[in-house]
């Protein structure tokens, strides 16, 4: 995964839904650099927005008081809008580094750390 990413945690549980046919919700919580909040959230939080427009998961970003130099962000959905919404996440720290013009190519996730 191309981030900046200190941490991942992934809780899912079963319940029923529709007329009792099973199904998960997950919860996926992202350790980020705090310097990436602002690309995640967006002007207005116009990027958290369309992240969950998007995807149908909901999206939750914030500082831990604990640790200034992190941002967690909080993902809740099923398992396929919870990836559709880190991959879209992922699209939006990335876009930070093209959009500048970088020219490592394939070895960019390493020359900005974003392993």
């Amino acid at each position: 995964m191309i981030l900046i990413l200190i941490s991942v945690r992934i809780q899912c549980r079963s319940h029923a839904t529709h007329g009792n046919v099973a199904g998960s919700i997950c919860t996926v919580v992202l350790s980020l650099k705090r310097s990436l909040a602002g690309l995640i959230i967006g002007k207005g939080g116009s990027n958290s927005k369309e992240i969950m427009h998007i995807s149908k998961a909901d999206l939750q970003v914030e500082a831990p008081p604990e640790d200034p130099s992190l941002c967690i962000v909080r993902i809740r959905g099923t398992s396929e809008q919870t990836d559709i919404a880190i991959n879209l996440v992922r699209q939006k720290v990335e876009c930070k580094f093209f959009s500048k013009g970088c020219r490592h190519g394939d070895s960019c996730k390493f020359y900005h750390g974003l392993l």
